[in-house]
Formats: C-alpha cells, sequence, structure tokens
C-alpha cells in the first residue's frame, strides 16, 4: 500500500475520530434543561360523594432518626419557573383599592381574595368579593372573572407545582360582621376550586362530605405531586385522596404548628410532643414520624405560614416571628430575619416562596399593601 494511501486512511480515521468526539460532547439527548418542568397531575375527581374511608391511626410513633435518606429515588424534577433572583426589593402597592381577606403565595404570584374598595372602619370594604392575583414586584391586582356564590368565603389555600391555586371554599352565615370573624355552621357546604394564573376555573370539587360530623376547617393546607389535599390542625391530619376518593386521618401525640410539601414530593411538619418544636418527615402510610431537625428555644411558639419545596433544598419554611428557614436533608439554617426585611411581624399578612428562589412577604404598613422580596436559599 503506498504512502499516499496511508495518508488518505489518516485522515478518514482522523475526520471519524472528530465527528464521534462532537456527538459524544454534545450529548445526543436534546437542549439542557428540556424535561425540567413537572409533569401535569392526574385528572382530579369533580365530586367527592358517599362511601368516605376515615382510618384513624392513634398516637404515632415518633422517631430520633434523620429522614434525609427517605427521600432517596422520590420525585426531584425542578419546579418550572425561573432563574434564581438574588436582589431583596420593596413594592408599595398601587393599584385598585381592596381589603384582602385571605393570601395565598407561590410560583409567580400573590393570590388573594378579598373586597374591592376602600375600607371603612371595620368594614371591609363596598365592592363584591373577587379572587385575584399579584404578578412578582408588580403593583396591581388582576381580578378573576370568577363567580364566587355570595353564601361562600375562602378559608385557606396553596399553590401547587404548576403555579395553580387551591383554593378551600366554605359555606358561611352572613358576610364578614365588624368583628372580621365568619361564622360557619357544622353542616355547611365546602368546595375545592382549583384556578390557573389567568384566572381560569380548572376543576372544582364538592368535599363536604370529607368535612362533615363537625370536623373542624384546617389551619393549613397542601396538595403533593399526584392532587392529593393534606389538612391540618390540632393534632391531626386528614389525607383526601382524590384518586380513590378517600379520607384517611393521621392523629399525632403533639401538636402541628405547620405542613407543607418538599421538593421531592415528601410532607414534612412542624411538630411539638412536649420537648420544644422539631421538624418532622411524615410517613402517610404508617403514621409515623421522623425527626429531621430541632428549632433551637423560643419562648414564643411561631405557627409557620409556609413550607414549601425550594428551587435547590428540600424545604423553606416562614413564620411570622423569625423569618425564613432552609432544610436541604441534614440541618435547619436561618436564611431570613425580618430585621433584614424591616418589617414587624404583626404588620405581615401572608408569607411563601416564588419560582426565583425568593420569599414573598406582603404587610400592611401605615394603610398601604407593602410586598417585601428577599433571597431565601443560601
Amino acid at each position: 500500500m503506498t504512502e499516499k494511501t496511508w495518508d488518505r486512511i489518516r485522515k478518514i480515521q482522523l475526520f471519524l475520530f472528530i465527528v464521534v468526539t462532537v456527538m459524544l460532547l454534545s450529548g445526543g439527548c436534546g437542549t439542557q434543561g428540556e424535561g425540567d418542568a413537572a409533569a401535569s397531575p392526574d385528572d382530579m375527581a369533580t365530586a367527592m360523594s358517599g362511601g368516605v374511608n376515615i382510618s384513624a391511626l392513634g398516637t404515632s410513633e415518633w422517631t430520633e432518626s434523620q429522614a434525609a435518606d427517605k427521600t432517596e429515588g422520590a420525585d426531584t424534577e425542578e419546579v418550572p419557573g425561573m432563574d434564581a433572583n438574588p436582589n431583596t426589593s420593596e413594592i408599595i402597592y398601587q393599584g385598585t383599592n381592596f381589603m384582602s381577606s385571605y393570601r395565598c403565595i407561590g410560583g409567580d404570584s400573590i393570590y388573594s381574595t378579598g373586597f374591592l374598595g376602600e375600607f371603612d372602619g371595620n368594614h371591609p370594604a363596598e365592592g363584591p368579593y373577587f379572587a385575584g392575583r399579584i404578578g412578582i414586584e408588580e403593583n396591581d391586582i388582576q381580578q378573576f372573572a370568577l363567580e364566587i356564590p355570595e353564601d361562600m368565603f375562602a378559608v385557606r389555600g396553596c399553590v401547587d407545582r404548576q403555579g395553580r391555586w387551591h383554593l378551600l371554599l366554605a359555606q358561611k352565615t352572613e358576610n364578614p360582621g365588624t368583628d372580621g370573624k365568619v361564622e360557619i355552621p357544622e353542616d355547611r357546604k365546602v368546595e375545592i376550586w382549583v384556578i390557573d394564573r389567568d384566572g381560569n376555573l380548572e376543576q372544582s370539587m364538592d368535599v363536604t362530605e370529607s368535612f362533615g360530623g363537625g370536623r373542624p376547617l384546617p389551619l393549613w393546607m397542601e396538595v403533593d405531586h399526584e392532587t392529593n389535599y393534606y389538612f391540618a390542625s390540632g393534632q391531626t391530619i386528614m389525607i383526601l385522596n382524590t384518586s380513590e376518593q378517600s379520607v384517611e386521618v393521621l392523629n399525632f401525640g403533639g401538636s402541628i404548628a405547620g405542613i407543607g410539601i418538599g421538593r421531592s414530593g415528601a410532607l414534612y411538619g412542624v411538630f411539638d410532643a412536649g420537648e420544644g418544636d422539631f421538624l418532622g418527615l411524615v410517613d402517610t402510610d404508617s403514621g409515623s414520624i421522623e425527626k429531621c431537625a430541632a428549632f433551637p428555644e423560643n419562648d414564643a411558639r411561631p405557627s409557620f405560614s409556609a413550607l414549601q419545596g425550594g428551587v435547590s433544598v428540600e424545604l423553606l419554611l416562614a413564620n411570622m416571628e423569625d423569618g425564613v428557614w432552609s432544610y436541604d436533608g441534614e440541618g435547619l439554617k436561618q436564611t431570613v430575619t425580618l430585621d433584614n426585611m424591616v418589617v414587624n411581624g404583626q404588620d405581615i399578612l401572608a408569607m411563601g416562596f416564588l419560582w426565583d428562589s425568593r420569599v414573598c412577604i406582603m404587610s400592611r404598613e401605615d394603610g398601604k399593601y407593602i410586598f417585601h422580596y428577599a433571597p431565601a436559599e443560601l
């Protein structure tokens, strides 16, 4: 074989080597980041009728083991949204006057129900009851074209991984009085509405049967990746399984100060079994709790406004007494204090975490709504 032929073979080999190398470096599986968005959950049932299954598991077992391994292999898809924003900002609301009666923060929105119009002493306002949203760092509210029945009132809510608002509505006997309270009869009607960020009603469920028998309305509400609902108050967590249309009740031997879904999809709660508050991972199958980390001793026991999965950490927690904490599977770390935010706890109306990894604090100060934004993950 001539030298010229060998040169030609070597050139062909070099060319093939370069082509293969380029293909390997490019990955061959699409653009990086594709598929990060969470899959849409199954369509939820449109009604919760008879045949409710209620199972009381009794006092749960409290363990000291770490919960980090519990989430191994769980759903860790990235939350759809935007890049992390490291900026702290303060936005003063300048839009349509309204009185906010219930607030919920998550995704890229501050959701609120309320009454349009000016304050008149303790009277809520003159306008109709409405639901709407305020975008990140926006200063006006988008009123949704939802027809909320006159005898229904927003009680609780939460935001899922797709940024949709899950709103718990309960029947009341009258509009809020001058004392700001709502009377809700024991036989009241209870519904869950699923609302997208544009204000469209995607689903509605009648869950009256699930809250029958004088069961109290919850202090906390969460929804997981499979659209199962969790309601907590006192020493009880109620699980509403939408696919099986069943209810399960977990009773714990200690009080609950908040619940939430982590980035992995696991259920967490802040508990107290008589020896101080701690963050616990809930095993919804057995009803047991694994202790993740203890909170520092505090004279006052704070109630947690939000426990939500973070962008890069497993869980973010917020309360109106201390500020913001993060949990990475190993320990708790305080990332924001209210002193950093220059806001008093008594002025805070709502706290929650956004897709840009910041905490949003909605407060009312000197007759104005103010939104404080700060990085929550450090």
